[in-house]
């Protein structure tokens, strides 16, 4: 199982590359050679996190989220720190584990590693958990995560780089799971639909800029980009789309929906389908 997505080519190949490239046309973020006007749909492919990403499990219980307030979007230079409700999605027991801010490639088929960015002791009897958004670490080699206007996807060519003053976002989960080893730490391999019990229902999304709507990522984020490592509120899709996109939210609490590790109601966690 592969976290991102389902099976695709074998990472780092052509039609690996090419793959990719094609949804980047697809969500309209890059302009290929002789392609004037890329189609804005959305992606191609289901992904997201373990489990089945979709928008009936994200309105599996609307009524238990922290309504927006009107009208105070976030803001990058106040609002530090997100509030995290613990929601069970059904009756059973909720054991300790590790709290994980895990970034992805938006291009599942491509050979960048998942990324634990934050690793923190959970405790399964807790209601609330608070998450300081400045200590979450990037890694070194930080573009590779980035969904943004590429040429090329071939990350050894400094060429294929994110253009420095154009969008760009790179998108992370918010987990709990399980300490399989019992090392203290969270390992990439850990991060299987078996073993992770808890998915926030939001989005994290980090850009070196505040990039206002319209651009090229619409598809994705058609309001705009924070400035900042930030939370992001998932719109559910409305036909023809199938799947999340994600926006600005006026608010800094967000659920995060936890089961009974290997329990039937771990079908129930909302995992954000943006792929």
């Amino acid at each position: 199982m592969h976290l991102c997505g389902i099976a695709l080519p074998v990472r780092g190949t052509s039609s690996a590359m090419a793959h990719a490239m094609t949804r980047l046309a697809m969500l309209g973020a890059i302009a290929l050679a002789g392609c004037s006007d890329p189609a804005r749909g959305t992606v191609d492919a289901h992904a997201g996190g373990p489990g089945d990403g979709s928008a009936s499990q994200l309105d599996a219980h609307p009524a238990d989220a922290p309504p927006d307030a009107p009208g105070i979007p976030f803001n990058c230079t106040t609002d530090t720190t997100i509030h995290l409700d613990v929601h069970p999605v059904a009756a059973g027991t909720i054991p300790d584990g590790h709290l994980v801010v895990d970034f992805f490639s938006y291009f599942d088929n491509l050979p960048v590693p998942q990324y634990i960015a934050y690793d923190v002791p959970f405790a399964g009897a807790s209601t609330t958990v608070d998450l300081a958004l400045a200590d979450i670490a990037l890694p070194a080699d930080f573009d590779e995560y980035y969904v943004c206007p590429r040429t090329c996807v071939d990350f050894s060519n400094p060429a294929c780089d994110c253009p420095a003053n154009r969008e760009k976002i790179a998108l992370a989960f918010v987990f709990v799971v399980t300490d399989l080893d019992h090392s203290g730490a969270i390992e990439t391999t850990e991060l299987t639909d078996e073993n992770v019990y808890g998915v926030a229902v939001t989005q994290l999304g980090q850009s070196d800029r505040a990039y206002p709507p319209p651009t090229t990522l619409d598809t994705l984020v058609p309001e705009g980009i924070q400035g900042c490592m930030a939370p992001y509120r998932v719109i559910p899709p409305t036909p023809p789309h199938i799947h999340d996109q994600l926006g600005i939210p006026t608010t800094t609490t967000f659920l995060l929906d936890v089961c009974e590790p290997g329990s039937a109601s771990c079908s129930m966690l909302r995992y954000p389908n943006v792929m």
